[in-house]
């Protein structure tokens, strides 16, 4: 009956993980139909021993399953978030369960119910706390048979037996359920955690470049205008030399950091495209792409390539997608790139609710100046209940650019 950490550490970064979510929803529905035996199983007693026990015994104990059911599953929800249940909720169920076996009395379906609840109790509290009912429920059989004449002693270790072996069972498929939850929690947690990671390691390394292809040049310059300072008015040839090195030195500094700059500037499509698929891969959602990048003609790949990266980007920040599509299509003098998703939400970017316009995120306020510079348009908007498309139609040949774009922006699509 140990008390374990639950999912809630894990809830913040994992939330938007389609494994994760599924996880959820099978433990916590697995952990509410085994609490909701309790209510079967009083049923299916009062349906059965009829009129052996007074109708109104009978009604009180339908009655009494519900809130005891509700108050199992209380306990185990708390356990799934992380928290154990308080004193006052167990001792409620505790005392309903009393009222429950009480009205009725000794058969196996009331050693069920027993067993479901201390089931449902054990995963969600302290050893310690548990030892009293515990101790109860195990005297209790015993305790009544003694009042029978003659009492069914073998009837009765039967009946403890099937109770005791009925809440073991359980006790362990809910410990195995928990088990899954918290694996499943830890694994979506550390999916993204090593994505931060990959952008933290991303940032280090352009910081490095940058110290190792700026730090030498700019230090040089820095003393190369001192001097040039102090030579001034002693010597003004030389003055003027140091500022001819000077320039050159901070010429060839520029034309560094435009050659590092590049390299994270220009995208490759394909590359963008197993990026992509590597992501979603790791959240488990499914990617599909439809063409291959080779059908792209050389002029448009860059801005196509950054259409799949902002209708990346929008998919793993701001969706709840399970799958993500790519289009790659070839029209008449044209190319046709879609990103589409069937997890969209409403606010990824602040945006209203409702019919209102939305504010346009700097992603996609980007995205269509390079868009417009390519001579294409840009679509952003709603597809179907829950789905989003962002669409790109670039020209090629001689359809060049033309300086026109046209862009429509719905609510939540901005980064």
């Amino acid at each position: 009956m140990a008390n374990g950490s639950g999912g809630s550490g894990a809830r913040g970064d994992t939330a938007d993980d389609p494994r994760w979510r599924t996880a959820w929803w099978i433990v916590f529905g697995a952990l509410a139909f085994l609490a909701l035996t309790i209510a079967l199983f009083s049923l299916q007693t009062v349906l059965t021993v009829g009129d052996s026990i007074a109708l109104w015994r009978r009604v009180a104990a339908v009655a009494l399953s519900v809130p005891l059911a509700a108050l199992s599953i209380r306990m185990v929800w708390r356990r799934v978030n992380g928290a154990t249940s308080t004193r006052g909720l167990f001792w409620a169920s505790v005392l309903l369960l009393a009222a429950e076996v009480a009205a009725l009395d000794m058969w196996v379906g009331t050693a069920m119910v027993a067993g479901a609840w201390w089931s449902a109790a054990g995963v969600a509290n302290s050893a310690a706390r548990m030892a009293a009912p515990t101790a109860a429920l195990l005297a209790a059989p015993w305790v009544r048979a003694a009042f029978f004449d003659p009492a069914d002693w073998g009837l009765v270790a039967l009946l403890a037996v099937a109770g005791v072996g009925w809440a073991v069972l359980m006790y362990l498929g809910h410990l195995g359920l928990l088990f899954l939850w918290d694996l499943a929690g830890a694994a979506a947690a550390g999916t993204r955690a090593r994505a931060r990671l990959a952008v933290s390691e991303e940032r280090l390394r352009f910081a490095r470049d940058m110290h190792d292809l700026l730090g030498h040049r700019l230090t040089g310059i820095a003393v190369g205008s001192e001097l040039a300072a102090r030579l001034a008015e002693r010597a003004p040839d030389r003055a003027a030399d140091q500022i001819r090195q000077v320039q050159a030195a901070t010429r060839e500094a520029l034309r560094e950091m435009r050659g590092a700059v590049s390299g994270y500037r220009d995208v490759e499509l394909a590359r963008e495209l197993d990026g992509l698929r590597a992501v979603l891969s790791s959240t488990g959602a499914r990617f599909t792409v439809e063409g291959v990048p080779e059908d792209v003609p050389e002029e448009v790949r860059p801005p196509a390539a950054w259409v799949v990266r902002e209708g990346g980007t929008n998919v793993v920040r701001h969706s709840r997608a399970e799958h993500c599509g790519v289009v790659l299509r070839r029209e008449e003098g044209r190319v046709v790139v879609e990103v589409h998703n069937d997890g969209a939400e409403g606010g990824a970017d602040g945006g209203a609710e409702g019919g209102a316009d939305p504010g346009r995120g700097n992603g996609l306020t980007g995205l269509a100046e390079r868009v417009a510079a390519a001579g294409g348009t840009l679509e952003a908007r709603r597809s179907g209940r829950d789905g989003f498309l962002l669409r790109a139609v670039l020209p090629t040949g001689a359809d060049g650019p033309d300086g026109g774009a046209r862009e429509r922006t719905p609510k939540g699509a901005g980064t």
